[in-house]
């Protein structure tokens, strides 16, 4: 008996490793090598992409986990997405606007 249970434990392990994941982020399926768990996150939140998590860190602005509010592990830097830049810009470029109609009038 604990021969046909400990095959069938070791044949789910097998599955397990080598079945697809999905990344939280892109929610792409991938196997379990190449995604990370960047934080305290369980179940379906548990795997992304390194490259996934460095995008959504550069997105928000900070590396911490919005879910489980723990630091990212890994190598990850907060970079000003492009998107902020161009919305400082807008603004700045709304209050340049509205200063030299002030000017002109």
């Amino acid at each position: 008996m604990c021969e046909s249970t400990c095959g069938m434990l070791a044949s789910a392990a097998h599955m397990l490793a080598f079945a697809p994941h999905l990344c939280r982020i892109c929610l792409e399926e991938d196997a379990l090598e190449r995604l990370e768990q960047p934080c305290g996150c369980t179940g379906t939140q548990r795997h992304a992409h390194h490259s996934c998590i460095q995008k959504w860190v550069n997105e928000k602005g900070n590396t911490e986990c919005e879910i489980c509010h723990q630091q990212y592990k890994g190598q990850y830097r907060c970079v000003v997405g492009m998107s902020v830049q161009r919305l400082a810009l807008q603004v700045a470029h709304v209050c340049l606007q509205v200063m030299m109609q002030d000017v002109q009038w």
